[in-house]
């Protein structure tokens, strides 16, 4: 999961994909799904992540 959420926040940092599409690319089922588990261990939605 550890290297799932990794991928994912480079590919959120660099990238301009859709964040559904970047969820999907790492493994992902759901967006919402990877939105609970993405907010859980960094305490922030992917969506906040982008804007930083």
């Amino acid at each position: 999961m550890e290297i799932r959420l990794n991928a994912a926040v480079e590919q959120i940092k660099y990238s301009e994909m859709t964040l559904e599409h970047t969820a999907e690319l790492c493994g992902f089922s759901s967006y919402s799904y990877f939105h609970r588990v993405f907010r859980a261990p960094l305490g922030v939605s992917p969506l906040e992540s982008r804007s930083k």
